[in-house]
């Protein structure tokens, strides 16, 4: 996922508030091998139960590969917005993230692996 967001950042394929924020992320980000990220952690696969605290409304999404990105059935790519958000984040983590120019305070209730 490491060299995914760089790549995307690299590419220009992601709005400037993201690019700040994943490029801050990175400078410590640890590198692990998708067996070794513990089962509370976000991946591609996740499923995810998140609380908008901005918003005030919780949500379930599922992590996915890109190209298989189906929003009205909760399914979001890992090239999303909402993925580049919670992605190596663990469950219990609350931060703020910049939506379509919006900052909104986030928090993972729940991570789920799915089969």
């Amino acid at each position: 996922m490491y060299d995914f967001i760089k790549d995307r950042i690299h590419r220009k394929r992601v709005t400037p508030a993201e690019e700040h924020l994943l490029t801050a992320e990175l400078k410590t980000a640890i590198q692990l091998l998708n067996r070794d990220i513990p089962e509370n952690v976000v991946k591609v696969g996740s499923r995810v139960w998140i609380k908008d605290h901005t918003l005030g409304t919780e949500k379930e999404y599922q992590l996915v590969g890109t190209g298989k990105s189906k929003p009205s059935r909760g399914k979001y790519a890992i090239d999303s917005s909402i993925a580049l958000a919670t992605l190596g984040r663990k469950e219990g983590s609350i931060f703020d993230w910049t939506f379509e120019d919006n900052m909104r305070k986030i928090e993972i209730l729940r991570v789920e692996k799915t089969v």
